[in-house]
């Protein structure tokens, strides 16, 4: 039975290799390498520094934040979805999220975290307009 069970993950995890490695490996010629990006753990950090979240704060805000990446990603997946749908699902899951992160911290971090937000905004909007 073991054996068998083993197996049969063995050929599980293969067969998605052979699935969805592929395309990861396929290269793009026309478009420059994306900078790297950071991590829920990094954005975790700065934002325990920045808004000064307890041990407690900062777990539920990195669940809810993996939550949220996690809910972004199957969207973005999702082909079936047209583009508004994308958006508007996408946004619906933002602000069940956001509600769930605002329990998560006082008023005066999700101010402080409120105004980190409108800055990375601000600072995206001034590089995409450079391109």
């Amino acid at each position: 039975m073991r054996t068998h069970t083993r197996t049969s993950l063995a050929m599980v995890a293969l067969g998605g290799l052979i699935a969805f490695g592929s395309p990861a490996l396929a290269v793009d010629d026309k478009k420059p390498a994306p900078a790297e990006k950071k991590t829920t753990a990094e954005d975790i950090a700065k934002l325990e520094q920045a808004v000064g979240l307890s041990a407690e704060q900062k777990s539920k805000v990195a669940a809810l934040l993996t939550e949220l990446n996690t809910k972004r990603r199957a969207v973005r997946g999702d082909s079936t979805l047209s583009s508004e749908d994308k958006k508007a699902k996408t946004k619906a899951g933002d602000t069940e999220v956001l509600g769930k992160i605002k329990e998560a911290m006082t008023a005066e971090q999700f101010a402080k975290w409120e105004k980190l937000q409108e800055a990375r905004r601000k600072a995206r909007a001034e590089g995409e307009k450079k391109k």
